[in-house]
């Protein structure tokens, strides 16, 4: 018995589409993985934790003066 050349393959087309892309997938995890080592992961950065608290509350110490004007304008008020 002769198989027919027209027949469709046993494997259906989109489980080649999903190994492909799995493939394409693992390679670019292992890609970014390599450049994050090669490139990233060397470069320590020390934090100084007084140094960024000041930069990201501000200065502690505000002039009294400044800071009631600030509470008693209100928004609308430009004068």
């Amino acid at each position: 018995m002769k198989t027919d050349p027209a027949a469709p393959s046993p494997r259906p087309r989109r489980s080649r589409l999903a190994f492909h892309l799995a493939v394409v997938l693992v390679v670019k995890i292992i890609l970014l993985t390599l450049l994050w080592h090669a490139f990233i992961k060397p470069n320590k950065v020390k934090v100084d934790i007084d140094a960024m608290g000041g930069r990201i509350a501000g200065p502690t110490s505000q002039h009294p003066s400044v800071s009631q004007a600030r509470i008693s304008t209100t928004p609308g008020d430009n004068k």
